[in-house]
């Protein structure tokens, strides 16, 4: 594929967690944050560079409970689930 997107670290996690994805080549990312209903709590848009990137998630901005966030990148999509704790 074009870019591979890794699992937070720590997961579950109750302060911040690390989000690192890689793209082959620079192109326009989509990255959403979902709760367990399909609400999006997070979206983010931007021309991002080839290469390793990183997005930090602070669950403060989040109530506990289980999410699932998602990158897209020229139509195609990779979703992964994460864990806030108390």
């Amino acid at each position: 594929g074009a870019f591979s997107l890794g699992q937070n670290q720590p997961n579950p996690f109750n302060t911040s967690s690390a989000i690192y994805y890689e793209l082959k080549e620079s192109g326009r990312v989509d990255f959403e944050v979902t709760d367990i209903t399909g609400k999006i709590v997070l979206r983010t848009k931007a021309e991002i560079p080839a290469g390793r990137q990183q997005v930090v998630i602070n669950a403060a901005d989040f109530g506990p409970g289980i999410y699932f966030y998602s990158l897209v990148v020229n139509g195609e999509r990779i979703t992964r689930k994460m864990v806030i704790t108390d």
